[in-house]
């Protein structure tokens, strides 16, 4: 399985769910919106704490299981 970069996930992610259960949205520019919060989030700061990353069919393409692990492609 392969690893899904930050670059991957700014290029291919419609939105991102969180080990905290938020979904953001991709703004396609490096940031992450948050419709709850009415916040943006930077790719840098969000990457760490993704958990699944959803493309715009709303199918799963990548996911980790833990904080720690890596987060991988799904095929």
């Amino acid at each position: 399985m392969a690893i899904l970069a930050r670059l991957g996930v700014v290029r291919h992610a419609f939105c991102v769910r969180t080990f905290d259960r938020r979904v953001l949205i991709n703004h396609a520019d490096g940031t992450f919106y948050d419709r709850d919060l009415a916040s943006l989030e930077a790719i840098e700061q969000l990457y760490p704490k993704i958990r699944s990353v959803y493309n715009s069919d709303h199918t799963m393409i990548a996911k980790r299981k833990h904080p720690q692990a890596a987060l991988y492609k799904l095929s």
